[in-house]
C-alpha cells in the first residue's frame, strides 16, 4: 500500500477553527489570539442564520479538502446543513387523504 501525504491550509485552518471553542486554553496561545475574533463572528452569524454550528462544522471540514473556492465551499456547505433539515421535511409529505370510495 503507498499512502500520499497532501497538505490542504484550508482544511487546517478549518480545523483549527472547530477546535478553538471547544479547547482554546489547550491551543497555542497567537493561535488562539488569532482565531478568537473570526471564530466569534462566524458562531454568531451562524447562530443567527440558524445553522447549528455542529452541523456546519460536520460538512465544513471534510468539504475543504475537495473544494478549493471559498464561495463555492460555503455555498456547498451551507445548503447541506440547512437543505437537509429542509430537505427531510420536503420528502416526507403529509399521506394525501384517503376517499371511501376509492379502493386502496
Amino acid at each position: 500500500m503507498k499512502l500520499t501525504w497532501q497538505t490542504n491550509e484550508m482544511v487546517s485552518c478549518l480545523h483549527a477553527a472547530e477546535a478553538w471553542p471547544r479547547c482554546p486554553a489547550n491551543m497555542d496561545a497567537a493561535l488562539a489570539g488569532a482565531l478568537t475574533a473570526s471564530v466569534t463572528a462566524l458562531l454568531q452569524t451562524l447562530l443567527e442564520q440558524g445553522v447549528p454550528p455542529d452541523d456546519f462544522w460536520s460538512h465544513v471540514v471534510p468539504l475543504s479538502a475537495r473544494i478549493q473556492g471559498a464561495h463555492q465551499l460555503t455555498h456547498v456547505t451551507v445548503t447541506k446543513g440547512i437543505g437537509n433539515r429542509a430537505g427531510s421535511a420536503a420528502e416526507s409529505p403529509p399521506p394525501p387523504p384517503t376517499d371511501p370510495d376509492v379502493p386502496n
